[in-house]
């Protein structure tokens, strides 16, 4: 048998000495959570018009490239409303002190474009594009009489925002453009959503 290594051997050598180094130019997965407030669009803030400041968010990315990451969005979203004026809804005019409420939990696919805008590595904007589902449940009180019913909305998000890195982590910032198109008699809905997240490398 050859003493000398053949070149099959050296290529093979290389590849393992090589594939470490470039894994670790790749960031890792990222898992961030957030504190979200969202404000309502058109059927949304007909049914709720307060700005919502209950909601929560939990977010995963895998870096594919350098500045290319797929991922995960979920979500929870509460919107309310106590009031006396009239709501049209399925062709009926309601009238009477009312409890309005909304509840959407999005769960989204995305993926996430870290452009290069500058050199400095500890601010890095992004553009991101999601879609997926809603889930969005509709409460209505009036005096004794409540009526609630669940949908589930295909929709779309895209969204921007910028990651903030530390030692430990990143603080990140993002603003959220949700669409839920319309589905079992609940018209289209759409809300903006910031938030507000710390993100960890898993």
């Amino acid at each position: 048998m050859s003493k000398h290594p053949t070149p099959i051997r050296l290529a093979a050598l290389l590849v393992v000495l090589l594939a470490p180094a470039a894994r670790a130019d790749i960031p890792p997965t990222l898992v961030g959570v957030s504190y979200q407030f969202s404000i309502p669009i058109g059927n949304t803030y007909n049914y709720t018009p307060p700005v919502s400041w209950r909601g929560i968010g939990l977010d995963v990315a895998t870096f594919i490239q350098r500045d290319l990451a797929v991922g995960l969005a979920f979500g929870w979203n509460v919107f309310f409303e106590n009031t006396t004026s009239t709501l049209h809804i399925r062709g009926t005019d309601v009238t009477g002190n009312q409890d309005r409420t909304l509840n959407v939990w999005p769960t989204l696919v995305n993926v996430r474009w870290f452009p290069k805008i500058s050199s400095n590595r500890d601010i890095q904007p992004y553009i991101s594009a999601n879609a997926g589902g809603y889930i969005i449940e509709r409460y209505l009180a009036i005096g004794t009489t409540a009526s609630q019913e669940t949908h589930y909305h295909f929709g779309l998000a895209p969204e921007i925002g910028v990651f903030i890195q530390n030692p430990v982590g990143a603080v990140f910032i993002s603003a959220r453009y949700n669409m839920a198109f319309a589905s079992g008699g609940v018209p289209f809905q759409q809300f903006l959503s910031f938030s507000l997240g710390y993100a960890w490398e898993r």
